[in-house]
């Protein structure tokens, strides 16, 4: 069990790669191909216990096609 505490951000992060997962029916292996990084590392990423770094966060955008808005929760509170 881990001792780390996962922020918002990395929640966020976690809930989109297990909806992009379960969409495309991928396991942590599937995903981890496409992402660049070892199932084990997506499992870790999604139970909370790793942060990503800016440089792999730039690798999931690319290797899913998404922007930063699709991933986080970005609502436009602000007006």
């Amino acid at each position: 069990m881990s001792s780390r505490v996962p922020s918002r951000l990395d929640k966020e992060l976690a809930a989109f790669l297990k909806a992009q997962m379960e969409k495309n029916g991928w396991s942590y292996a599937k995903m981890g191909h496409a992402i660049g990084v070892s199932g084990s590392t997506v499992h870790r990423i999604i139970s909370g216990d790793r942060s990503v770094t800016l440089f792999l966060l730039a690798q999931i955008q690319k290797a899913l096609s998404v922007s930063l808005s699709d991933i986080f929760n970005v609502s436009k509170k602000s007006s």
